[in-house]
């Protein structure tokens, strides 16, 4: 009797191990990750054409992410950069600087053991006044620079006038983010 109690015990205990493990599933889920303060300047510049705006290092916070949505880092499928828009916050110079100066604008992504890419640019620009630029994506996947501790954002481009004070200016980034999640 107790072999046979034993028996029923043990096989109502692997069904249940079964049943639970049966109900789980991976699926593929989409997150939004925003970098809303990437702050930078432009630099003071006498002349015209090709020109750095900047390179800054932007810390991803993904593991922070993938504990709070219940993903692995490792199990990200594809993460592509969906908007970056580019805000000159010019309050030193009379008259401030806008968007008028600058001909082209192109983002970069780099990192630790990772080549430069492309993601956006804007070419031309359109000269009205506007101290706030969207670029055009290239919807290219980001995942290793996401993955990374940290990777740097870079903006370069062309000026067509003198820029003659440093110019604050903030990007906001906003990445979707392709993960397999147990459900």
């Amino acid at each position: 009797m107790t072999k046979q109690i034993f028996t029923v015990l043990a096989a109502s205990a692997i069904s249940a191990t079964m049943l639970f493990t049966s109900c789980k599933k991976e699926i593929d889920a989409s997150f939004t990750k925003s970098f809303d303060g990437v702050n930078f300047t432009l630099d003071s510049t006498s002349h015209t054409g090709a020109i750095s705006l900047s390179g800054v290092d932007v810390s991803t916070g993904i593991t922070q992410l993938a504990a709070d949505k219940g993903f692995d880092i490792n199990k990200i499928k594809k993460v592509v950069l969906k908007s970056c828009t580019i805000t000159i916050n010019d309050s030193i110079g009379t008259p401030s600087i806008t968007f008028d100066v600058l001909d082209s604008v192109q983002a970069t992504l780099s990192g630790t053991s990772l080549s430069t890419l492309k993601v956006g640019s804007a070419n031309p620009i359109a000269h009205n006044g506007s101290t706030s630029l969207t670029l055009s994506m290239n919807n290219v996947d980001v995942a290793p620079y996401v993955k990374a501790d940290k990777f740097n954002f870079n903006v370069s481009g062309a000026n067509n006038a003198a820029i003659p004070h440093k110019v604050p200016m903030t990007a906001k980034l906003n990445f979707e983010i392709t993960a397999t999640i147990v459900k």
